[in-house]
């Protein structure tokens, strides 16, 4: 289980157990705070890597599950919000961005400003789990 907590430019990643679904093990997977974009939404793919929307970063960056960053993909717009796998088979990556509180300069440099875009990922996403609670 993961969670972006955008404020603190940290993904913390978290134990789950899906039967009972309880929580637990709270850890620091990715420390962001040397950027100068904000990790915002993220969608996890089959090899278990993480795929993090930067907010002002002009990208979306795949983590591998140890935290490591695997690759960069550059974005034609500052704002990134979120990423999620789509598709018919699933390697299809949906990008949702924003364009609030730009100036009407910005929005210039990003015509593109809350678009959503589609990339091919290359991997699939991750298939649906349902816990037992």
């Amino acid at each position: 289980f993961y969670l972006t907590d955008s404020p603190e430019k940290t993904i913390y990643a978290y134990d789950f157990d899906a039967a009972t679904g309880e929580i637990s093990g709270r850890r620091v997977l990715v420390d962001l705070s040397g950027e100068s974009s904000v990790p915002d939404g993220l969608s996890v793919d089959g090899e278990g890597h993480i795929w993090s929307a930067q907010w002002d970063g002009w990208c979306v960056i795949r983590f591998a599950p140890d935290g490591r960053e695997v690759l960069r993909v550059p974005m034609p717009v500052k704002r990134p919000t979120s990423c999620a796998f789509g598709g018919s088979e699933r390697t299809q990556l949906y990008v949702t961005s924003a364009s609030i509180d730009m100036s009407e300069e910005q929005i210039e440099e990003n015509v593109s400003a809350g678009d959503l875009f589609c990339l091919e990922a290359g991997v699939a996403g991750l298939t649906f789990h349902h816990f037992g609670g």
